[in-house]
């Protein structure tokens, strides 16, 4: 049995409440749009990294593909797969 986080169930209901209302930041338009700006930003950064003679090339490389990689997460059945593997793929780079 999980541990009794509060004293009353005006409590209980006051966290879960506060759980749903986070909970509801990931799941809409906004959140959406945000991922695929952040995916823009990083593939014009990783153009512009390829101009650049001071970032290597397998770096600029990795991040666009690590950036496409991530832009798939519209696909419907395996999107939060690709969410995932850029944001692992995003660690080393």
């Amino acid at each position: 049995m999980p541990p009794k986080m509060a004293e009353t169930a005006a409590a209980d209901l006051r966290y879960l409440a506060a759980g749903e209302v986070l909970r509801s930041f990931l799941d809409g338009t906004a959140w959406m749009m945000q991922t695929v700006f952040f995916m823009l930003a990083r593939l014009i950064n990783c153009a512009l990294m390829l101009r650049a003679p001071v970032f290597g090339k397998t770096t600029a490389w990795l991040g666009i593909i690590i950036s496409v990689i991530g832009l798939g997460f519209f696909l419907p059945v395996v999107g939060l797969l690709f969410l995932f593997l850029n944001t692992i793929g995003s660690v080393p780079w």
